[in-house]
């Protein structure tokens, strides 16, 4: 926020030592300043003129932001346009109304602060254009009006051709501008000598005003999105210890099956639901549940299969509460970062973890891309890597994960892969409309696939890729079936898989 604000009498001296400068140039552009700095990229109220002379380039900058007004000028083609922002209906009137017209002059309305700024016609008229610029900190406006001469007195009133807000009023004062009244504005006060040094003194002040907003306001933005990550993580991170808790308390399978694999030669009777064989730890007789349909060994290998599905969910929820420790000690040491953060480089290194923000090396077509993925994807928080050619790829490490990535973080013409014949990880390549993926990406996803299913010393391995829309979930099962399958047939390539890995620290 720019404070304080410009005072009448400061609008006035600023008038004065802008107006040499400023008329007799051309009006070549109407345009939305860019502000990288911003989250937005760019501050919505703000404007600028890019002017025109022979021999030089210079730019005419104000702000009808509440609180935040300013004019500004610099010798210079100054800040590009913003590539996001949209004109409002304001911008596109001026932009019309004032391309290619002259400015011919620059004046400050005593003990008010309104700016005036007068151009000749560029649309063949031999009228007057003026901007009103109103810069009262709590209601700012803009006014684009018409007149025949280029005197200016308090009954003047002059015909709106646009204005920068809507309001409720009455007819006339929606269809003319006249000035306010002033006798209640201070008569003499305190002016910053800095800001009128020199032309481009207020620019140099507002462009460090605004960095310094800017990064209090990235640094909210970075506060809040980690606070919302380390929640999301401690509620996985909870509901994987009531898992692992769980899955420990289930009976113990391995047990009963070794009883009665020891007690075959004594072909133990059944007695209702159970088998009675003797407990070779305590030496007493205890009773297993059995079902009288199936044989002994048949009972034996039912336990074991329920062992091995009880193991199962033990380490699924071991890897995943492991996981999401790491995330919340991650973000732990990114909270203390952004805390002690004092610059940019180290505020945009804990933005670029999260996502907020991508790396300055990548390209505006990549940024886009990204804020597309995450717009339609939502946040996916367990493993993510970036294949060779740059595309991303979510893996699935457990049951839940594998669910939760296929069901509900897949769209219909993602590519969906799977380790052909075996259980194992779920892995995603999400992609943008009308896109496919090449075969250096697939064949990544496919050894990402083939590591998190466990196959690391499998040798040469197949895995099936199909569209996610060919992608069911059997009912009443964890389980998936697809159709419409390819195959990849892939070889080992531990220097790859490496450096994969290595994105992950895995």
């Amino acid at each position: 926020m720019i404070k304080p604000p410009l005072n009448w009498l400061e609008i006035e001296k600023l008038a004065h030592l802008l107006s040499p400068k400023l008329e007799g140039s051309f009006v070549e552009r109407v345009i939305i300043p860019d502000r990288a700095f911003f989250p937005e990229g760019f501050i919505k109220g703000e404007w600028a003129l890019r002017l025109s002379e022979r021999k030089a380039e210079s730019i005419f900058i104000f702000s009808l932001k509440p609180n935040q007004t300013y004019f500004a000028y610099l010798r210079d083609k100054g800040a590009r346009s913003a590539s996001k922002s949209t004109q409002s209906a304001f911008g596109l009137s001026i932009s019309k109304y004032l391309k290619g017209a002259k400015l011919v002059r620059v004046e400050a309305i005593h003990r008010d602060r309104t700016l005036m700024l007068w151009f000749t016609s560029s649309l063949g008229t031999t009228k007057y254009l003026g901007l009103a610029l109103l810069l009262i900190p709590a209601s700012p406006e803009a006014f684009l009006i018409e007149s025949n001469s280029l005197e200016v007195s308090a009954q003047a009133k002059w015909k709106i051709l646009a204005r920068s807000r809507n309001v409720k009023q009455s007819a006339e004062s929606l269809e003319y501008f006249s000035l306010s009244d002033t006798s209640r504005a201070p008569e003499n006060p305190p002016v910053r000598a800095e800001l009128i040094r020199q032309e481009d003194s207020v620019f140099r002040w507002v462009e460090s005003e605004l960095e310094r907003d800017a990064f209090t306001l990235r640094t909210k933005e970075s506060k809040k999105a980690l606070a919302l990550r380390l929640k999301q993580l401690e509620d996985r991170a909870k509901q994987s210890r009531v898992a692992l808790k769980e899955a420990q308390k289930e009976t113990n399978y391995q047990k009963y099956g070794d009883l009665l694999k020891a007690s075959f030669h004594l072909n133990p009777a059944i007695q209702g639901k159970n088998r009675v064989v003797q407990d070779f730890e305590t030496g007493l007789d205890i009773e297993i549940p059995a079902d009288p349909k199936l044989s002994l060994p048949e009972q034996v290998n039912r336990f074991y299969a329920h062992a091995r599905r009880k193991q199962r969910r033990i380490e699924e929820a071991q890897v995943r509460l492991a996981g999401f420790e790491e995330g919340i000690s991650k973000i732990k040491n990114l909270e203390v970062l952004l805390t002690e953060a004092k610059d940019w480089r180290a505020l945009e290194k804990v933005e670029t973890v999260l996502g907020l923000r991508t790396s300055a090396e990548e390209s505006d077509k990549d940024r886009k891309l990204e804020r597309k993925k995450v717009k339609k994807y939502g946040a996916w928080l367990g493993r993510t890597f970036t294949s060779k050619d740059g595309a991303l790829i979510w893996v699935g490490r457990s049951r839940d994960e594998n669910l939760e990535l296929t069901f509900k973080h897949a769209k219909g013409n993602d590519i969906w892969l799977h380790v052909r014949g075996k259980p194992g990880a779920h892995v995603l390549l999400p992609l943008s409309s009308g896109k496919t993926a090449s075969l250096d990406t697939l064949l990544d996803a496919a050894r990402l696939c083939i590591f998190y299913s466990g196959g690391e010393k499998w040798g040469k391995t197949e895995v099936d890729y199909t569209f996610k829309k060919y992608v069911k979930r059997i009912k009443d099962s964890t389980e998936a079936s697809y159709t419409h399958n390819k195959t990849l047939i892939v070889e080992p390539d531990p220097k790859r898989l490496k450096t994969l890995l290595d994105q992950a620290g895995s």
